[in-house]
């Protein structure tokens, strides 16, 4: 699996771009709240090493210079792919990622999603100042750490990835991207992130057609290819699913496209829990409409119980 863009160990010195240091990169101000400054970046962050570097862009750490708190500064550039929607929170259509969190602040806050602080907009490039939990790590690399994760660890994890997904429905968006590179961990609490909303939708009660699927195929649901259309939250329960799956058997339930389409689970772990199995069969059902909703899951048994390794002995 491909190294997630958020921690790398390799740190590359810092070089600051132009568009970092041009004095008309001011903030973009939030209707509500925020009062237009002519302040730069430069005078409000000291820009520091780059964390994150991919397809859209690179992200660096950050110190706000008002109080020193760390952030992550993420720089994504202007392109003609680039999708931008409508909301209520802006006057103008704003590129998704920015879109879809300031859609996200609008209370109450989650302690599961990444949080946007402020936004600037260049002629090239948007960036991004959001919350950085220092020191974390992808889940992604969490599970490649953690070959043998006991259902403790994965039921914290799983209850605190459910929990983001229901607020990020609650507030009418679909993040359509869930994956382990896309979830941060604290290192010492396991407390989660969920991050990444670039390849995002504003919920829809219609579905979605199959050219707007943009996670990865590893977490593709079967409807995407039976029937060509798919809803937010059967999708992410699916994923939720493939997550649960990876954590607790440390690869992935399905291999290709005919695998996911099928839906067969057979599972690489003797010793996994009939709850948890039982939760897994349930999110990864290939009929859309019998899936678990995402209340469901939390109320599942595997999930309502502290400690199912010690009810056992």
């Amino acid at each position: 699996m491909k190294k997630p863009f958020c921690c790398q160990n390799k740190v590359e010195p810092f070089v600051p771009p132009p568009e970092l240091d041009d004095p008309e990169l001011s903030p973009v101000p939030e209707p509500s709240d925020c009062v237009p400054t002519n302040e730069s970046i430069s005078t409000r962050y000291i820009v520091q090493n780059i964390i994150g570097e991919g397809g859209y862009g690179k992200v660096y750490e950050g110190i706000r210079v008002s109080d020193g708190k760390k952030v992550a500064i993420k720089r994504i550039k202007k392109t003609v792919r680039d999708h931008y929607l409508q909301t209520t929170v802006h006057p103008k259509p704003l590129i998704t990622e920015v879109a879809l969190m300031l859609t996200m602040k609008q209370g109450p806050i989650s302690p599961y999603v990444i949080q946007l602080y402020e936004w600037f907009e260049h002629p090239q490039v948007f960036t991004l100042v959001m919350e950085n939990p220092d020191p974390c790590e992808s889940l992604l690399d969490f599970i490649n750490n953690n070959p043998n994760m006991n259902e403790t660890t994965a039921r914290l994890i799983m209850c605190q990835a459910v929990q983001a997904v229901l607020h990020c429905i609650e507030h009418g968006v679909f993040h359509n991207d869930i994956h382990p590179d896309n979830i941060l961990l604290r290192k010492h609490t396991l407390e989660l992130k969920l991050i990444d909303f670039g390849c995002g939708h504003l919920l829809s009660s219609n579905g979605y057609n199959r050219s707007q699927y943009r996670g990865i195929q590893a977490y593709y649901p079967p409807e995407l290819f039976t029937c060509g259309r798919f809803y937010a939250t059967s999708t992410n329960v699916w994923a939720l699913g493939v997550l649960l799956y990876e954590m607790v058997n440390t690869c992935s339930p399905f291999c290709n496209i005919t695998e996911i389409t099928q839906a067969e689970i057979r599972f690489e772990n003797p010793d996994l829990s009939k709850e948890c199995r039982d939760l897994i069969v349930q999110c990864l059902n290939r009929d859309p409409t019998e899936r678990l909703t995402l209340d469901q899951i939390l109320q599942h048994d595997w999930c309502k119980t502290e400690d199912l390794e010690e009810s056992e002995d």
